[in-house]
């Protein structure tokens, strides 16, 4: 017999995402990687990591795990619009 841990589903029919932790992977296309990459140019290094895994959490609770340039595009400017008023805010 092989115990099994239970499933937990979220309200989107897919299993929870805790805070910026995923259980796989996404996967980018070239272009999305670029998209990705290009902004995180912009951000100091340590924060380089919260950015994406802020990317990674909205794409994979608004998306699952099938999403398109567009989506990539508002998840960038979303992540990065939140670090920086973070940051602005901390500075201040």
């Amino acid at each position: 017999m092989v115990n099994a841990e239970p499933v937990t589903i979220g309200p989107l029919g897919r299993p929870p995402v805790s805070r910026y932790r995923l259980a796989m992977p996404l996967s980018l296309t070239d272009q999305q990687l670029s998209i990705v990459m290009q902004a995180a140019a912009v951000l100091p290094p340590e924060k380089r990591s919260d950015y994406l895994q802020r990317i990674s959490a909205t794409l994979a609770v608004r998306h699952g795990f099938r999403f398109t340039n567009d989506d990539v595009v508002r998840a960038v400017n979303e992540a990065l619009k939140t670090l920086v008023h973070h940051h602005a805010d901390s500075a201040a």
